[in-house]
């Protein structure tokens, strides 16, 4: 095993636990909303902030959960046209797709950083009077989510090109075989 499939292995791990924090709040979000639609329909009373806290809460997990889902390939997509390629020229447009990926990311955090750091600053709330939930923990999770996506989309490179070259391997008579590595 060489560095980076060491260091690939522990950045699976942070992601997989941030994709576990992500169900945790998933099932919290659910209890939250259960107690708000409960008592309004047995009592004809709202939890206050519910909506609130459900909005911001589902982007926060949305940002957690999105790089361990990218790198265990369980994203939905349409691959009526990407089944018929070849072995090749799929992992050519996989790196294509990555590198997009990886811009798409990187300009998400371009973007959301001086948000955040005003958000921080300002320490920016949103609700009423009777209910504020802080909007800097969403911001950075968006941060933090996109940069995680973008180290995921390196190592999909890196694992597509290991594949590319164990491909032109053994089409030249190398001992090298396609199965059996990281996709």
């Amino acid at each position: 095993m060489d560095k980076i499939e060491i260091i690939e292995k522990n950045f699976v791990k942070i992601i997989a636990a941030c994709n576990a924090v992500g169900s945790v709040g998933i099932f919290i979000l659910m209890l939250v909303v259960v107690r708000d639609v409960g008592l309004r329909t047995f009592f004809n009373i709202g939890v206050v902030g519910t909506a609130e806290i459900v909005a911001n809460s589902l982007v926060a997990i949305f940002f957690l959960q999105i790089a361990y889902v990218l790198f265990k390939d369980r994203h939905i997509k349409a691959t009526v046209l990407y089944d018929k390629y070849s072995t090749k020229v799929k992992i050519v447009v996989d790196i294509a797709t990555f590198l997009l990926g990886i811009l798409v990311f990187a300009l998400v955090i371009y973007a959301s950083w001086s948000l955040f750091v005003t958000s921080l600053t300002i320490g920016e709330w949103v609700g009423d009077g009777r209910f504020r939930f802080p909007v800097a923990p969403v911001r950075g999770m968006i941060l933090f989510g996109s940069l995680l996506m973008c180290i995921t989309y390196l190592f999909l490179i890196i694992n597509r090109i290991r594949k590319l070259g164990r491909l032109k391997s053994s089409e030249t008579g190398g001992e090298d075989s396609i199965e059996g590595g990281t996709a």
